[in-house]
């Protein structure tokens, strides 16, 4: 895979048909969020919609998910959220721009060797 920025038409993130069984006591949350891929390149970050547009509303979001993850590329699909005190996403919250917002990854889709990755989780 050469350069990151230029995926023209990026892979959209798929909602799940069929609901997986709990096994071993863990589940998919549903997070009340934005559903987002995470372009990860040369220590830069874009946060892609279903449609394809670029998350330009927080600003902090793909700089502090550049600065933590230890891979010079990767594609993350996961979900923008805002959490209350509780824990709980709140999707107005995230709308109004009212918490700081937080990307939960579901799936690791690509990266580079440089990825430190536990893979016991």
């Amino acid at each position: 895979m050469q350069c990151l920025s230029r995926i023209s038409n990026p892979c959209r993130p798929v909602v799940p048909v069929t609901r997986l069984p709990i096994q071993n006591g863990f589940s998919r949350s549903n997070w009340d969020g934005f559903r987002a891929l995470a372009y990860v390149h040369g220590g830069a970050c874009r946060l892609i919609s279903r449609n394809g547009n670029v998350f330009k509303s927080y600003p902090a979001l793909p700089e502090s998910l550049s600065a933590e993850l230890r891979a010079r590329s990767a594609i993350l699909d996961g979900e923008i959220v805002a959490l209350d005190r509780h824990g709980k996403s709140q999707f107005k919250d995230l709308l109004f721009r009212r918490k700081e917002p937080r990307f939960y990854a579901f799936d690791l889709l690509w990266a580079d060797e440089g990825l430190q990755y536990d893979h016991s989780r």
